[in-house]
Parts: C-alpha cells; structure tokens; sequence
C-alpha cells in the first residue's frame, strides 16, 4: 500500500471500524443520514463511492443509476447534481455531492472508491477543495482509474493496492 507522508488516514489506533456506505440501517445508503448515523456510534472511517453528475460533480453513488436505490432507469451521469439532490432516497434524504459530505463532515476519514473514468477530476478536485487529503483513502476497482485519481496532484494522495474486479 502506498501512503502519503502527510496523511493521517492510517493513523488511529487498531482496530478500525469501516462503515460501508455509511451505516445504512436506518438511513439510505450513501446519505448524508447513514454517513450521521455512523458517526453517533463513534464510527470514524467510512467507506463511499462516486460517480459524476452532467455537470461535472463528483457525487456519492455507488451505482451508475438510479435503479437500484430510487426506481429510476436513468443514468446519474445524464442529471445535474440539482436533478439528483430531489431524488427521493428515503427518509427525506436525496443525493449528496462529495465536496458536501467531506464538509459536512470534517472528522470522518473516507474511503472513496471512483466509479467511473469521468468521475477522476471531479473526485480529486472535491477532495483538495476540501483540504482533505490527509483523511481520504481513494481506491477504485480500475487500476487505470485508480492511478490517474492518485496522480493528481503526484504522491499526495492516498492510495490502495488495487484489487481484480472491475
């Protein structure tokens, strides 16, 4: 595993607890609610996923549509991050963007696995502008994905080994 010397992503003691999507018991997954509710229980790293909007925003989605999580055939890559946040995902919770959640929540570490090709930029530009890099693990099931988001800019990032699935 490569690390940036600055980051504290791998810093806290062992073990650590993971929330993946947050802790979606409750709240939808991948919500600014499961991401809350992870974090009452003292949850300190969660694990999240990002795909880009039309407009170019990195936001939280583990699957490229909206089928799965709201009914809805269309491609989250096809709607505005405005379209996305009146999606209803239950609970009165909608679509988050990246850069939202990182602000929201400034003491969580995040595992942030990228999706898709387009979401590279988008994911690197959200996690700068947050001043997050020293919190943020990106990983992604593409090695080719994986590497271009790290490379932005070079060995400030922290990264994963890859893994074999795509």
């Amino acid at each position: 595993m490569t690390v940036a010397a600055a980051s504290t992503f791998f810093s806290p003691p062992s073990p650590r607890i993971l929330a993946h999507r947050g802790l979606a018991l409750d709240a939808p997954e991948n919500t600014l609610a499961a991401f809350a509710a992870a974090a009452d229980l003292g949850v300190q790293n969660v694990e999240t996923d990002v795909h880009a909007t039309a407009d170019g925003i990195a936001v939280i989605s583990h699957d490229a549509d909206l089928a799965r999580v709201a009914r809805d055939p269309r491609p989250v890559s096809e709607l505005t991050m405005a379209q996305l946040r009146e999606v209803d995902l239950g609970g009165g919770q909608g679509y988050c963007s990246l850069s939202e959640a990182l602000g929201v929540f400034p003491w969580l570490r995040f595992n942030i696995d990228v999706k898709s090709d387009d979401a590279v930029d988008p994911t690197v530009e959200a996690i700068l502008s947050a001043g997050a890099l020293d919190r943020v693990l990106v990983t992604s099931f593409s090695e080719r994905r994986r590497t271009a988001a790290t490379r932005q800019p070079p060995s400030l990032i922290p990264i994963s080994e890859p893994t074999r699935r795509s």
